[in-house]
């Protein structure tokens, strides 16, 4: 994952394009919709494309 810019994974071989969805993003573990809080123990850092499929399910 990166977090300021995609270029934080060129060491890797990696081009920003194919980088973009994985992006850090905070995910609740506990939707706030469904009574979790908004406090860091119910919060974790998961990649773009990871937190955008779990709410399609």
């Amino acid at each position: 994952m990166w977090n300021t810019s995609p270029d934080e994974l060129k060491p890797f071989g990696l081009r920003a394009r194919t980088t973009t969805p994985l992006r850090c993003t905070a995910e609740h573990l506990v939707s706030q919709q469904d009574g979790g809080k908004n406090v860091a123990g119910n919060i974790a850092a998961a990649c773009w494309l990871c937190n955008t499929r779990r709410h399609k399910r």
